[in-house]
């Protein structure tokens, strides 16, 4: 049996611990086309009952993002070169995630024409079970439009 002496210990040391911890900015589109189909003039169609389906984003990344939107030119672009009524976006809630600051309310905006942007979502969380959003879009065929095919390049962007 190994017998340890009685005094105490003494002395004095100091370490240093370092970590460098990483933030990832990672947005995922789950759906990143909205088709429409054929719409008569002076119609009104959205994405809130999924037919046809929003924009589900997730975010992947490890931090809180805010979201903007901004859109290339209106999709009635023959009819509006600027943001209007008849080319509109609100946040939407995923069926499990509140993640739109008024989950009981739709509030449509006016997509904005880039070099213009407007945030869409604000802190989007980034856990497994809150990091889903959807961006419901709401169109308007104005009764002066021509017909044919028409569409515009939505970029979103995480920050």
């Amino acid at each position: 049996m190994l017998k340890v002496p009685a005094s105490p210990i003494t002395g004095f040391a100091t370490g240093t611990v370092f970590v460098n911890v990483s933030c990832a900015v990672t947005v995922t589109m789950m759906n990143n086309n909205v088709s429409f189909g054929i719409q008569a003039a002076g119609t009104t169609n959205d994405t809130v009952d999924n037919i046809p389906l929003p924009f589900h984003i997730r975010n992947d990344g490890n931090v809180m993002l805010n979201i903007t939107m901004t859109a290339n030119s209106s999709i009635f672009n023959d009819a509006f070169q600027t943001a209007s009524p008849f080319f509109q976006a609100t946040c939407g809630n995923v069926t499990t995630e509140r993640n739109c600051s008024a989950p009981l309310e739709i509030v449509w905006f006016n997509i904005p024409i880039t070099p213009t942007t407007t945030q869409v979502v604000q802190n989007l969380q980034s856990g497994d079970t809150v990091d889903e959003v959807e961006v419901d879009i709401n169109i308007t065929v104005p009764t002066n439009t021509s017909a044919g095919g028409k569409n515009a390049q939505i970029t979103f962007t995480g920050i």
